[in-house]
Parts: structure tokens; sequence; C-alpha cells
């Protein structure tokens, strides 16, 4: 993620010079969340320093499809082929979802209470290369929110039984937006004071 410093309504006289990977902040170790007294200052002004951040997905691990950014949240998807050679499995499937501001991890995937580098991805069952997040605006009671719409597992929902695509156990394209409705599974969300849900949606 890179910081884009021209923000006046005219183009720069001179153009910026090339942004290097040294330029940035590395956030791999995601200290901005774990680090604590002087070592999370220290984290702070880097990030604060540099052109932007970027983090080291796993060994062989690449993106794909574009990423979206929503509401301050950077989504991706990923896969990571198959350690054993010749292998017929479709690899690990990620997604991702992290603050665009400092790659920190905004929603407590792993339910344990606590922040880490472990909440920025869940993996999806099956692997493959999944579709890329699609930004949409949805009305809920009357009132636009904003959203992606990605694939995800989706178990049978004693919310909402009746919801279509969640009858039964397996992938559907879902909608994750800002806001709460009628048949809707609310998950807490850290980074902000209002309600996120997820459904699976009759069309995409």
């Amino acid at each position: 993620m890179i910081k884009d410093r021209d923000v006046l309504p005219i183009a720069p006289t001179t153009p910026q010079a090339t942004v290097q990977e040294s330029d940035l902040y590395d956030a791999t170790s995601n200290c901005l969340q774990e680090c604590t007294s002087t070592t999370l200052d220290e984290a702070q002004a880097a990030l604060l320093a540099a052109k932007g951040w970027y983090f080291d997905l796993k060994p062989g691990e690449k993106v794909v499809g574009a990423a979206t950014t929503i509401s301050g949240i950077l989504f991706f998807n990923t896969n990571q082929p198959s350690s054993t050679a010749c292998a017929s499995t479709l690899g690990i499937a990620r997604e991702y979802e992290v603050s665009y501001a400092d790659a920190t991890a905004v929603r407590d995937l792993k339910v344990d209470g606590v922040l880490t580098d472990d909440d920025r991805s869940s993996e999806h069952a099956g692997g493959g290369l999944l579709p890329e997040p699609v930004p949409i605006l949805v009305e809920i009671n009357n009132e636009n929110f904003q959203g992606v719409s990605r694939v995800r597992r989706c178990a049978r929902s004693t919310h909402c039984p009746s919801a279509p695509g969640c009858g039964r156990t397996g992938t559907n394209r879902s909608i994750d937006a800002v806001g709460v409705g009628p048949c809707l599974v609310r998950e807490a969300r850290a980074h902000t004071s209002k309600r996120w849900a997820s459904r699976s949606p009759r069309s995409v």
C-alpha cells in the first residue's frame, strides 16, 4: 500500500520519484498491533516516515485478482500452492481483510478475543483461485451501506434458517455490509462503532 500525498486539485509540476520497497514500512510482524512500549513507538514512527507499507506472504503464496478497499478495510484473496510435488490439490485459498492504513487485523477471525497476525486472513475450504471481492452498495431498512461481495463458507444459520443459500453447508457468495437487518448474522467489528453483518443474498 503506497501513500498518495498528491491530494491537490492540480497535478504536481515535477514527477514523484519511484517508490522502492525500501521506502515502505515492513508490517509483516504486525508489531503495530502486537508490540508494546518502546518497540510500538518505534514502529509507529517508522510507519509515519515511510511512503506506505507491505507485508510478506507465506512461501509460494500469491495474490489472485484485484484488491478492494471499503470503509478503511483492504480486501484481497491469495492462493498458496501445495508443498507436495505433483499434488492434485488446489492449494490453500485465503481471504485477507486488513486495515488500509497500517495492515493490522480488523476482525477477530480466530474468535479468541485478541487481534493478532493470525486474524489478517482466513482459509477458504477447498482451495483454488477465489474470485476478487466486489464493492457493492446495499439498501437495508431504507438505508444505504457499503460492503463487499465475496465467496465464503456458509453453515446452516439458526438466526435465519430460511436464508437463501444458507440452507445447507456449502460455498456461497455472500455480502459483508455495514448495518443490520432481517435475517442477518451479526458480527462485532473492532474497527468501527457500527455493526457489520453477513448474509447470502438471492443474487449478486
